[in-house]
């Protein structure tokens, strides 16, 4: 199971050719400069100074001292190309990098961040941790007062903002490293919800026991598809019943605590008391002193420990009227963002999506400007929106706490390419929206002809379970091709964002010969593939899926699932095996053809399920049933 996240190596040709400087006049630059129309290149290196002109004798010392550069370019009218050669070496940005009007280049033109060749670019939202000590129980302590990470007690701001998430992730070079939990692995059994439903409910006390202290204690509770996170209050030790500082679960009623099983699973986290295991973590939020459980071999001195500050690391941001065009991003590595949680609690509805609240404890919620809704979305490391002709090559989006890649609202003409995705809280990459926008003459504006191909995306949702690899929305003529997706508690793809069939801007999108495998490890009602609403003209084709087990929740999983609404949607060519229970399935689905797949079964498991859903409105034709004993993986 699984696989090496790292992309193989490819020649970049206008690296391998050799070096092309274009300078002078028209740059806008000083100093001696070699004039050919071709491009502008500056170098960007942690020795450098944003004094210097920016070759690469004299480099830059920032990014955005580079891209100060390349504004004056644009502004003075280039009219070549541009290329910000970045060396080797860790970039901990004190803010996250926005580009926006000043930053667009004229049609026909790209500005290009690049790696230098055969040398390691990291782009960090984090800070080194130092500073250690040993404690009278061999744990390593560092006071963290002031370095501005989530539940810095010195941060008014920051407490107001995370004072029911705190500190969520902490890295060791490649190593993840766990917030105290309990239980390490696995799950504890609700064993009845309180009264309510909602904000109370029963434990096992042979289980665990509640700290003295329970007040940044957080409970993750698993519902069928999504998960839900949210602060202790106080414990009864006579009745074991724990209640909780806010409501689990969005409004519907099926997100109660016992919405889907009488004893769900749930664990609980942020507590020194849980602090028992190598490679946990705590931070006190009130003194400000971070404690760490590493094996003997391990010290934080020798392997240093990187704590997220940022939510983001990249913004581009246009307007309707000015969208921002040209920007290309190549060989870097985005690292180290947190994973932001309400004060009022994580009620996650779908996909990373959550409930916006206005209050706690009631159900209510107040729309968010961005989806128009009550419901708002887990920030990404990198957001594009108002953007056009964009690209992200041969880049790695790691060790994040939200999403790797968010294509937002009217982005356009957008490549993810040869990038890895893995280990991240969230999401792995978003294209689109939740609902479908129009302009003054009635055409839609929603986000077109973006593409992601050749990506390697795995191990998302290690914060937020509900999360999925590839997320499309309200969005048309996407093309996602040639990836591999595996390693994910929920969804690999997920295309659509309606649970009926009404007409939307969701069409024309292509999901073609992806190779999906070992998702749904951990959530249930989901698939390899799953789809909503009405989508004229997409299409799920040559895809091969496989591994998706049996789960714990009240819903199976399987290959592909067409869920509410699904529409005019073609399947036709994909290869199925070792799914637990029907290769595809389908719930209040509408008409959509079901051609040429070959699927194979274990003995007694039919080839579809009809959740609500009339098979004489679907068209099938030439679908192969094969016996799991020869899938391919078994030869």
């Amino acid at each position: 199971m699984g696989f090496d996240f790292v992309p193989a190596p490819r020649m970049r040709p206008w690296l391998a050719a050799g070096v092309l400087i274009a300078c002078g006049q028209s740059s806008g630059l000083s100093g001696s400069c070699v004039t050919i129309a071709t491009e502008v290149v500056l170098h960007v290196a942690l020795n450098g100074n944003d004094s210097n002109h920016g070759d690469e004798a004299n480099p830059l010392g920032t990014l955005s001292g580079a891209q100060r550069q390349v504004q004056r370019l644009i502004a003075n009218g280039i009219d070549c190309d541009v290329r910000v050669v970045i060396h080797n070496g860790t970039y901990f940005l004190e803010k996250p990098l926005a580009f926006g009007e000043a930053d667009s280049m004229p049609p026909g033109l790209f500005v290009r961040f690049v790696a230098a060749q055969n040398e390691t670019v990291v782009v960090s939202g984090g800070c080194v941790i130092d500073s250690w000590s040993r404690d009278d129980q061999g744990l390593w302590v560092a006071d963290v007062k002031g370095l501005g990470l989530p539940g810095d007690p010195s941060d008014e701001s920051n407490q107001e903002q995370w004072s029911s998430s705190g500190l969520r992730q902490l890295f060791q070079g490649e190593l993840r490293l766990v917030r105290a939990r309990s239980p390490n692995n696995g799950y504890f059994r609700v064993v009845a919800a309180g009264g309510d439903h909602r904000t109370s409910f029963q434990m096992d006390p042979l289980d665990w026991q509640p700290p003295s202290n329970l007040k940044h204690v957080e409970l993750a509770l698993l519902h069928d598809w999504s998960s839900s996170r949210v602060t202790m209050l106080r414990s009864d030790s006579t009745t074991n019943i724990i209640e909780l500082a806010a409501r689990v679960g969005a409004q519907q009623d099926f997100f109660r605590i016992d919405g889907f099983e009488a004893h769900p699973r749930y664990f609980v986290e942020n507590s020194k008391d849980f602090l028992d295991a190598d490679g946990e973590f705590f931070l006190d939020s009130n003194s400000g002193k971070l404690t760490v459980k590493l094996p003997d071999n391990m010290s934080p001195d020798r392997f240093p420990l990187v704590a997220p500050r940022l939510k983001e690391l990249i913004q581009v941001t246009g307007t309707p009227e000015k969208p921002v065009r040209g920007l290309r991003f190549t060989g870097l590595q985005f690292r180290h963002t947190t994973c932001p949680v309400p004060v009022s609690g994580y009620a996650e509805i779908q996909a990373s999506f959550f409930e916006r609240r206005f209050d706690d404890m009631k159900d209510q919620t107040h729309p968010d400007p961005a989806t128009e809704s009550g419901h708002s979305r887990v920030p990404a490391a990198c957001t594009v929106s108002f953007s056009e002709d964009c690209e992200f090559e041969e880049c790695q989006f790691r060790q994040l706490g939200g999403g790797a890649i968010y294509l937002d609202r009217q982005t356009n003409h957008v490549k993810v390419v040869y990038c890895t995705v893995a280990d991240v809280g969230g999401c792995g990459l978003m294209i689109g929206e939740t609902l479908t926008r129009y302009d003054e003459q009635g055409r839609d504006l929603v986000c077109h002809q973006n593409m992601v191909s050749d990506c390697h995306v795995g191990r998302c949702g290690q914060i937020l379970l509900g999360s999925v690899g590839i997320w499309v929305g309200i969005a048309r003529d996407t093309r996602i091709e040639n990836n591999e997706i595996s390693e994910l508690p929920y969804s690999g793809i997920s295309v659509g964002w309606r649970w009926d069939a009404e007409p939307s801007g969701c069409a024309g999108n292509q999901i073609v010969n992806n190779h999906i495998h070992h998702v749904m490890q951990e959530l249930s009602d989901g698939a390899g593939i799953y789809t909503l609403g009405l989508q004229p003209g997409t299409v799920l084709s040559g895809n091969r899926m496989h591994d998706i087990p049996l789960n714990a929740g009240r819903a199976e999983s399987n290959g592909i699932f067409m869920d509410e609404g699904s529409t005019s949607i073609m399947v036709e060519g994909n290869l199925i095996w070792r799914t637990a229970r029907s290769p595809i399935r389908f719930h209040k689905a509408g008409s959509n053809v079901i051609r040429g797949n070959r699927l194979f079964v274990d003995p007694g498991v039919e080839l579809f399920t009809f959740n609500s859903t009339e098979p004489n409105d679907l068209t099938f034709e030439a679908n192969e049933a094969l016996d799991n004993a020869i899938s391919p993986g078994s030869r």
